[in-house]
């Protein structure tokens, strides 16, 4: 699959430049990990909601992610910071992971710094419509511990 420039929607951009012009946003995140959301938001093609292709990673969205090396599934929910609780499969933006998917294409592969290395992982599923396709995983073990 071609690289495709990240996309995201007017309304999860405008979401989520306004969680991090908070300041009370160094309270609760790692500095890297909000620099990196900004610069997401600083380069990502931003479109009316109506034009974001179903197949973009955008908030409130379910994700199939594949671990290419394990080929292990793992269904999430990519949420604002606010709304993440890993052990219930909703992934922050703020994550090293929501940080990698945010706004990329189902079918691209992303590369991501977790704290167990450095994982490679598909976005196989974008949707709804999201499921597993392997279950010899537990809902958020891709993301790292």
């Amino acid at each position: 699959m071609p690289h495709r420039k990240p996309m995201l929607s007017c309304s999860d951009h405008e979401k989520l430049l306004h969680f991090i012009e908070d300041e009370s946003v160094a309270f609760i995140a790692d500095t890297r990990n909000v620099e990196m959301l900004r610069r997401r938001l600083d380069t990502a093609l931003v479109v009316p909601k109506e034009r974001l292709p179903d197949s973009a990673v955008r908030l409130n969205c379910q994700v199939t992610l594949l671990d290419v090396s394990t080929e292990d599934a793992d269904l999430f929910t990519l949420v604002d910071p606010t709304a993440a609780d890993i052990a219930r499969g909703k992934l922050s933006t703020l994550s090293p992971l929501g940080l990698a998917i945010l706004g990329r294409h189902q079918g691209q592969t992303v590369r991501v710094n977790v704290p167990s290395g450095t994982r490679t992982v598909r976005i196989d599923c974008v949707g709804h419509q999201c499921k597993p396709k392997a279950m010899s995983t537990t809902v958020g073990s891709v993301a790292g511990p």
